[in-house]
């Protein structure tokens, strides 16, 4: 049985659409991929194989030997973003990612916990959409917080942010 999100990212990212270049690396960082309930990270663990795929498929035609860690580093740290309310989904979500690939390291990621907001906390996305959002960044001892003016500043844990 082939998961949806495979199924998914095999129907959206087809390397015969959208005009990418799937042997460069600066054109696939340009992409983004947003999965806004990560949970397992399965959607995110989904796109990288799809990438990696395409970009495999292009060097090959190229007479060119892919850049396998290259492209999974890159579209991690520069096109994937995963957001969700649970702190330990993230988790899960970094770990997918990390799993699929052992030997690469990475910088800067893209994994967020959203607050649950509203009246009555709750987990519908619409209810973050009212206010300020506050992200958390998966990056031990940071938290980030957004306000609604869209401005971005760090803050230790334990510290209070100066709005």
């Amino acid at each position: 049985m082939v998961p949806a999100a495979t199924l998914l990212l095999k129907l959206t990212v087809d390397p015969a659409e959208g005009g990418i270049d799937w042997s460069d690396l600066e054109q696939i960082a340009k992409l983004r991929i947003v999965d806004l309930a990560s949970r397992t990270g399965t959607l995110l663990t989904a796109s990288v194989q799809k990438i990696v795929e395409n970009h495999v498929r292009a060097r090959a035609e190229e007479g060119e030997p892919p850049d396998l860690k290259g492209v999974h580093k890159m579209f991690v740290e520069k096109a994937l973003w995963s957001l969700d309310v649970v702190p330990f989904a993230i988790d899960l979500a970094g770990s997918a990612l990390a799993l699929y690939g052992p030997n690469v390291e990475f910088g800067e990621i893209n994994l967020w916990t959203l607050p649950i907001r509203g009246a009555k906390n709750k987990l519908g996305s619409l209810e973050v959409l009212r206010g300020c959002v506050i992200l958390t960044p998966y990056e031990p001892g940071v938290h980030w917080h957004e306000t609604c003016s869209l401005r971005l500043a760090a803050t230790k844990v334990g510290q209070k942010h100066a709005d």
